[in-house]
């Protein structure tokens, strides 16, 4: 059974290896998506029922993500 992937990335974190990331994770057939800092007061995050989330961000925000978020 493959999993439904999906990487969260935080702008401003990989600098130039961002577009190889982007790249990688397309390649396996897995979902890229931007970090979006007004997710926390909108209450927007988006919801990936079924689906393996990865983030890659920074600490506080990482953290954050294991204390609020399904």
């Amino acid at each position: 059974m493959n999993e439904r992937v999906v990487w969260i990335f935080e702008s401003g974190m990989f600098g130039d290896t961002r577009a190889e990331y982007d790249e990688a994770v397309r390649s396996l057939g897995h979902t890229v998506k931007e970090f979006a800092p007004d997710w926390w007061q909108s209450g927007s995050w988006p919801r990936h029922d079924g689906d393996a989330v990865v983030f890659r961000g920074s600490l506080e925000d990482a953290d954050r993500v294991r204390r609020e978020l399904p």
